[in-house]
Parts: C-alpha cells; sequence; structure tokens
C-alpha cells in the first residue's frame, strides 16, 4: 500500500511556497521514493525480455538442471533478492565506487558461482552448499571487487571466497553440464594455451543499463501502475537450438545451450510475493509503439556472455 507524502517549504519571511514535491511511501520498504511525473511513454529497460521470448530458455535450462542435480536433493532455477539490498548495491556501485550510469564503458559483471562452505562458510544460506549463486563483480581504478546478496543483505567478499566459489562452478559442477553445448568456437575458454570447452563463466552489462531496469524502471512500475515492487527474480535459463535471438551484445544466432540469467520483477500482493510483468500492464503497449518508432529495436539484453571474450574475470 502507498502514501504520499506532500512537501512543502517555508521561506524565511515566513511566507509559504507551494509544494515543491511529491514522494511516495511504500510501506513495504518503509522509505520514500520520489514519484515523477511521466508526460509521455518511458522507454522499455534494455534488459527486459519479454515472456514469449524467455519461457523457452527457462524451459531449456531444465536440462541442465536435471544434470546438476543428480548429485544435489535440486539445483536452484532462481535466486529472488529483496529490492532493498538490491537498490542498495546499485546505489553503491554508483556513489562509492564511482560508475557512472552515462558512461557506456561503465560496467559490471555478474560470475556464475557455487556455493562452498569451504570458504565463505558464513554467507551460504542453509541448504545451498555446492548449489549455483551468483557473484557482482567491478573493477574500477584497476581495482578487483566481488560482492553478493545472501540471507538478505547485500556484502562484498574476498577475492579468496570469489574465486573458490567460481573454481567449485568451474571444476565440479560445469562438467556435468558441458554435454548440453555444441563444439562452437564460442564454446571454448583460453587458459593459458590450453582451449577448454566452457559454458558461460560470466556475464557483462552496461552499469546504465542495470540502474535503468532496477531503479528507474521500478521507479516508474511503483509511481505510474502502482505496482508495489519487492524483489529481482534472477532465473536461470540456458538458449534454445536458435542460439541467442535478440541480445544487441553479441552475434544473433550464436551461444546455442547456453547458461545466462533472466531477470524478472516480483511485486508484494496481499500479503505474498507474486510474479510481476510490465507487459501485462496497460501502458506497455504504448510504451513499446513509442519506442519501436525511435528505434531498431529493445530490450532482450542478457549481457555479454564469456568466452569467448579475452580473459573472464576471476
Amino acid at each position: 500500500m502507498s502514501k504520499y507524502l506532500f512537501c512543502a517549504k517555508i521561506l524565511s519571511s515566513g511566507s509559504l511556497i507551494i509544494i515543491l514535491s511529491v514522494f511516495s511511501l511504500n510501506s513495504a520498504q518503509g522509505q520514500y521514493n520520489p514519484c515523477p511525473i511521466y508526460d509521455e511513454a518511458r522507454k522499455i529497460p534494455e534488459m527486459y525480455n519479454e515472456s514469449g521470448k524467455t519461457k523457452p530458455t527457462e524451459k531449456k535450462f531444465n536440462k541442465k538442471r536435471r544434470k546438476l542435480s543428480k548429485f544435489l536433493n535440486r539445483e536452484n532455477k532462481f535466486i529472488w533478492y529483496n529490492i532493498g539490498s538490491f537498490n542498495e548495491m546499485i546505489n553503491y556501485f554508483e556513489d562509492t565506487i564511482g560508475l557512472n550510469p552515462k558512461n557506456a564503458n561503465d560496467s559490471l559483471y555478474v560470475l556464475f558461482a557455487s556455493y562452498n562452505n569451504s570458504e565463505g562458510s558464513k554467507y551460504v544460506p542453509e541448504g545451498q552448499n555446492n548449489k549455483l549463486t551468483l557473484i557482482f563483480f567491478v573493477n574500477k581504478d584497476r581495482k578487483n571487487r566481488y560482492f553478493i546478496i545472501a540471507n538478505g543483505f547485500f556484502t562484498e567478499i574476498s577475492q579468496q571466497i570469489a574465486n573458490a566459489w567460481q573454481d567449485n562452478y568451474v571444476n565440479n559442477r560445469m562438467k556435468a553440464i558441458l554435454p548440453t553445448l555444441n563444439f562452437d568456437s564460442e564454446n571454448y575458454y583460453l587458459n593459458g594455451s590450453e582451449r577448454l570447452l566452457s559454458d558461460t563463466r560470466s556475464l557483462r552489462y552496461q552499469f546504465g543499463n542495470w540502474k535503468d531496469y532496477f531503479i528507474e524502471e521500478v521507479k516508474y512500475q511503483n509511481c505510474k501502475n502502482k505496482a508495489n515492487i519487492n524483489g529481482i527474480k534472477a532465473v536461470f535459463a540456458a538458449y534454445t537450438k536458435n542460439g541467442n535471438p535478440s541480445n544487441n551484445l553479441d552475434e544473433k544466432g550464436k551461444f546455442k545451450f547456453r547458461l545466462h540469467v533472466i531477470y524478472e520483477l516480483t511485486a508484494s500482493k496481499k500479503g505474498k510475493t507474486v510474479a510481476y510483468s510490465i507487459e501485462d500492464q496497460k501502458d506497455y503497449a504504448n510504451r513499446k509503439a513509442h519506442y519501436q518508432s525511435l528505434t531498431s529495436g529493445g530490450g532482450g539484453n542478457n549481457g555479454q556472455l564469456c568466452p569467448p571474450a579475452n580473459g573472464c574475470p576471476n
């Protein structure tokens, strides 16, 4: 449920000026957020994926999941992050680390990893040892920094922990899913002079796209459509036999069956967390038409897959 706070200011002369701004209070988050006035259709976020494109890739991941689950009770299908911690992370990247959302060269990476109780056990949620997780990686001023959201909290972890979790994924968990790949050139990773078949190790994103989707779009949905967004659902997915049909960062048709992530919004409704789709909202058709009239496409950005980039972050 949202309430509103109207802000006014008393001048030194004692006179009262009119309302300066309006803020919405999201009772679930317990904080005030400014609600801009949206006069025209807002651009669809680059990172938004329509359900018609995501469902086949989520289904394709099930093949990998079955192989991964042979040695576990069940592999994760997704990771859910509360919106407060996710926003805290993005704001930290901008305000403290200095990533600039307007600079296309400022990037962040999502690293595939598997929890490892032998390193950083206090960050491993109960029952999650060896299961898939995500590490958020930033390199700024030649300094590598690693972050996670675990047990509901955003925190920085050491490179030692990050490397141990990555190694657990690459050296142990990935072996189970390599048979799902083709022997295409983009599916190889150079380890020194050694050429290794590899599923996805990391995804690179423009920081500005992250802020646009997870901060600005969430604000828009909360204000315009009274959405009450409460979280981000990072869903594990895999490209189909058609490869990557829409990602504007990579060549179309490549990366058949490769692992990636779909980010979906969730909302609080009647005390429950439910899926929230921006394409189900009344304003979506107008937004899509307006956006496509101005550009050649939009959405579908699942990050730039590594390999085959020149070295994946580690």
